[in-house]
This record gives structure tokens, sequence and C-alpha cells, in this order.
């Protein structure tokens, strides 16, 4: 039992780097399958519905061999090609024999043209189901060579019990990991449809991602361009007015400042008209406690680009009036209250009636919450032009 324990000491740290790895997962198969004195190991997926097996960070596995596995032996193993209810419980764990004896296994084709060729045995070999859904049965196959049939598997066994509820834990991991990866890319496959542009940045204003149409503007080196990882401009003056807003973005997602968008013009040296940015935290901080990295989002329009100004899109969307409109564009600005009715030369109960209104028809209930709907609202606006 001693050496199982030393075993897993030595396992954890390779198991824990595996989760959204494939080559990480690689070489745990391998230290685990050394670990227990087998031959080869396999990750096994089997897919219930379809009856297909797909061989995954296998350990001491010739191509050829996994190539004929794929394309004919797959559909002969006699462990798995049986009614999904046969198939081992997830959370369970012992030798393959248990399944189905050792002597009726090597009458089989599976076993003489595919199992002895590779100098293996099915004596002794372990299985471990870790994962089963209604359509997804997987499991770890350890198999030793056929000189070493008659070892005394009970070693290897003990370390499996001590690694499986672990194993499962970091597949859990890598399958949310894997879930996570898809809709990063999902998301940002949306952002590259968006005709304005779109620059994501961390709390210390570096950027995260950079959608096509803002790659495009910042290409054209005017007025835009990227250095050290940050958005600057071609002016030192402007570039350090710029970094300033962005970092006072950033501290009101944080709970830290209450500037919840600002306009920002950027001069472009063709002599066009200017580039328009709009800063603002990508979601509101409701607890100051929390802990998430903020992120900073740029929206960038091109003036000499004939698409649909954003208080065009927002007056059409929710029908409000040319007061609203501008109001609403104000409030993305960061304008505060007198300010605004100073512009509009308006009352402050008349801006209240305004602001009650532009709630009732965006169906939003305070300002931080106006930003975030409208500046979504956008993106999917542009998204299907």
């Amino acid at each position: 039992m001693r050496n199982a324990q030393k075993a897993v000491q030595q396992l954890l740290p390779l198991l824990y780097q595996a989760p959204g790895n494939e080559n990480a997962w690689a070489r745990f198969i391998a230290s685990f399958s050394e670990a227990t004195e087998a031959a080869q190991g396999l990750f096994v997926h089997h897919n219930t519905l379809d009856l297909q097996t797909s061989l995954a960070s296998c350990f001491n596995m010739d191509e050829q061999f996994l190539n004929s596995y794929e394309k004919y032996f797959q559909f002969i193993n006699p462990y798995i090609n049986v009614h999904p209810s046969q198939l081992p419980k997830s959370g369970t764990l012992g030798l393959l024999n248990e399944l189905i004896p050792d002597m009726d296994v090597k009458k089989t084709e599976f076993f003489n043209d595919y199992v002895m060729p590779q100098g293996l045995t099915v004596q002794n070999a372990i299985r471990i189901t870790l994962q089963e859904s209604d359509s997804l049965h997987t499991s770890i196959a350890l198999h030793y060579a056929n000189d070493k049939q008659d070892h005394n598997p009970e070693n290897a066994l003990a370390i499996c019990r001590l690694m499986l509820p672990h194993i499962q834990t970091a597949l859990q991991l890598h399958t949310k990991i894997g879930q996570m990866k898809s809709r990063l890319d999902h998301l940002i496959g949306v952002l590259d449809t968006i005709s304005e542009g779109v620059i994501l940045l961390d709390k210390s204003g570096h950027i995260i991602e950079v959608n096509a149409t803002a790659r495009h503007i910042i290409e054209a080196q005017d007025g835009l361009q990227i250095s050290q990882n940050t958005l600057q401009t071609m002016l030192a003056r402007e570039s350090n007015a710029l970094t300033a807003l962005t970092h006072e973005v950033a501290k009101t997602a944080l709970g830290k400042a209450i500037t919840p968008g600002r306009s920002f013009h950027v001069l472009r040296p063709s002599g066009k008209r200017p580039i328009e940015l709009l800063i603002t935290p990508v979601y509101e901080q409701l607890d100051i406690q929390q802990t998430h990295d903020s992120i900073v989002a740029i929206f960038i329009h091109d003036p000499e680009h004939t698409s649909k100004s954003l208080g065009d899109s927002i007056q059409q969307r929710y029908r409000l009036t040319k007061t609203e409109t501008n109001i609403t564009l104000y409030l993305i600005q960061g304008r505060e209250t007198k300010e605004i009715t100073e512009l509009l030369d308006i009352q402050r109960e008349t801006l209240k009636t305004h602001l009650k209104n532009i709630f009732k028809k965006t169906n939003t209930h305070r300002q931080s919450e106006l930003i975030s709907v409208i500046l979504r609202a956008n993106a999917l606006l542009n998204c299907h032009r």
C-alpha cells in the first residue's frame, strides 16, 4: 500500500496539469501505465449511440494498430460491443476478466489478430470506468505484455483505486474547459462579424481580443495603433489621455470609480474625420468585494464608413424620441445629469420623466443597466448587417 501511495503522489501533479491539454493527458497516461507496470495504456471514449470508439492519449501503441482499430477492430471488441446497460458503471474498476472470461476472449478474432500481434495479453488487464452518460462511456484500459500475464495485479489495482476519484475530477475539469474554449471561440467568431470595431481589454489596459473590423482600422495606421499590447493613438498626448480614460473605466468595473462610459475622438494623419471611440465596462460590478478581472470594451466607429450610427440604431430599435435618444447617448458618454439638462436646456424634472420613458421602452431600471443593454443591442444589430 505504501508503494501505491508513493506512486499516487508522483502521479497527481501530472494529472492536474492535464485538463485542457491533450499533450499533458498523454504524459499522464504514459506515467500512469508505467506506475502500474502496464505495457500499454489507453484512454477510451465509446459512443453508445453510433457505436463508435476513439482511442485517445494512447501509450505504447503503434500507428498501424491505432489505424486498424479505428477501421475495423473497434467493431469486434468484445469488451465494448455489448448493450449499453451491460457496460461497467461510472466510478468502478476491476479486471477485464470480470466482464468476459479470458478464455472466451482468446477464441476471438480480436484477440488473435489484434491483441496478440502487439505482444499483449488480456490476462490481468485492468479497466477503470470514469464517466458514463446517455451517449458516452469513458474509461482507461491497462494491458500487460504477454510474458507478464502471471504477474500479481494487486499493487496496480491499489494505485488505480487511489487515483480513480482524482482522474474523474480531472476529466470533469477537462470537459468544462473544453466547453469554455468552444464558447469563447464562438463569441470571438461573432465579434468578427460585427461591422463596428471592438477591442476587449483587461483591468490593466492590455488587449485581450481584437475583432476583424478593429484590426482593419488599426492596420490602416490612420490614427490608431497597437504598442506593447495596448491601444494607442499617433499622438503622445492623445495616447496618454486615452490610457488614463481606459484605466478610469476599468476602476468603474471594480466599483472604485463612477465612469460608466466615455466617448473619445482620435485625430487622423490623413485629415479624414476623427475616429470615434466609446470606452465602457463590459459588465456592471454589483459588489465591490468581488474579485473578477474587470474587462473594458472599446467600440470603434469610423465615420468614413456608411454604417448606421448608434443613435439611429437605438432610436429605431426602441422607438425613442429624438430627445430620449440624445439623453441615452449622453448617458453612454458618461455625462452627468446636470450637464445633460444644460445641453438639452430642460429642467431636472423633465429629464426624470424622459428617463422613466427610456427605462420603460428599453425594459431597464437604472442607468448602468441601460448602457449595458444599448451596447449589447447595437453589437447584435451590427452583427446582422
